[in-house]
């Protein structure tokens, strides 16, 4: 990924949209801030598109031609030239199944059609300036039982498999791991993504730690469930 000393400039960012009118006026507004984009119109071209050109950051239509926006989401997770790429997903479907369906898939933020492109952008740098951030830690390494997180690589160990993680989980469980042994609720966990809490219900964060657990294999039952409350990291 493009990285200039924290600075937003020149990140490269993926418009898949079909509608071109849409997709044409936040490529126009993305390069008035200073990014580098690209768009895309159906969702084969895009996931060709970020497989080759490598975004810093993708934002993704739901509905498609051909290929879908979750599935588009679904297949660049499983591909580890994209699993860590953000993705910003589009909708014009704004319940709560919906987002929750493209949280499971992997996406990073689930923006309603239509959308203040002034919000929309706050989001994006939001999520940007997350991925060049390293997390306040009492350690460049965090280590419990069989599982470790290397906050300066943004790299986590499970058993010693590698497994991807989303920024969006990375933030997550390295929050927990802060906070080892200690519940936090899911009102301080929707906070993590911080910037624009409404966008992130309560649910969602569940489908964040069923993906979590996943993930980590064995080290996934150190997540802890605090019945009605939230969730908590035990390690020991």
């Amino acid at each position: 990924m493009t990285r200039q000393g924290g600075s937003l400039v020149s990140k490269r960012i993926l418009v898949i949209e079909d509608d071109s009118d849409t997709r044409i006026m936040l490529e126009f507004a993305l390069r008035s801030l200073g990014f580098a984009a690209q768009g895309a119109e159906d969702g084969q071209i895009g996931l060709a598109q970020a497989r080759s050109w490598g975004p810093d950051l993708v934002i993704l239509d739901l509905l498609l031609p051909g290929l879908g926006g979750l599935e588009v989401c679904s297949l660049m997770r499983k591909d580890p030239r994209t699993a860590r790429i953000p993705v910003v997903i589009l909708t014009a479907n704004d319940s709560e199944s919906n987002r929750v369906a493209a949280f499971e898939q992997g996406a990073d933020d689930c923006v309603p059609k239509p959308f203040s492109l002034r919000e929309l952008c706050l989001r994006i740098r939001n999520i940007l300036k997350r991925m060049d951030q390293v997390p306040a830690a009492p350690g460049a390494v965090w280590r419990g039982g069989e599982l470790s997180i290397d906050f300066d690589g943004f790299q986590v160990e499970s058993m010693g498999e590698h497994p991807r993680l989303t920024a969006a989980e990375f933030q997550l469980l390295g929050e927990l791991a802060r906070h080892e042994g200690r519940v936090l609720s899911r009102g301080h966990l929707t906070r993590v993504w911080r910037g624009h809490p409404k966008a992130v219900s309560t649910r969602a964060v569940d489908t964040m730690i069923r993906r979590l657990r996943r993930k980590l294999g064995p080290c996934g039952g150190y997540l802890k469930t605090e019945r009605g409350f939230g969730y908590l990291l035990q390690a020991h």
